[in-house]
């Protein structure tokens, strides 16, 4: 693999790929909790903004390493009505076979906090 980790976006095209990872690195019965709440948690949620759900993944050529994933709720702050991003999905997973996973692991981390700034 030397190939370096690249940034991409989350669509819902991504879904099954997505619940394929998640059987390498949950243990079942977590692994089927997050795959049945998926939809409703990041593709349903009725607070999801129009940007879409923070679901932020990592590949090495077309092979997924790493992912995380937040979703909106709505907060308020002093009569103020906003919304927030929760994170999940373990904040960040890392696939086994990954040789270098604190580069995956600080790249996503360092795209989510500049996210949060600008949104």
């Amino acid at each position: 693999m030397n190939e370096a980790p690249t940034l991409h976006r989350y669509s819902a095209s991504d879904r099954a790929e997505i619940f394929d990872f998640f059987r390498e690195v949950f243990p079942p019965a977590v692994c089927m909790r997050a795959i049945t709440q998926w939809v409703w948690r990041y593709e349903a949620n009725p607070f999801t903004p129009p940007a879409g759900s923070v679901i932020d993944l990592i590949r090495i050529g077309p092979k997924l390493v790493s992912l995380v994933a937040g979703f909106s709720i709505p907060t308020w702050m002093g009569g103020i009505a906003s919304l927030a991003a929760v994170p999940r999905e373990a904040k960040t997973l890392c696939r086994a076979s990954f040789q270098r996973p604190s580069v995956a692991r600080g790249a996503l981390e360092r795209r989510h906090r500049a996210s949060r700034l600008f949104r």
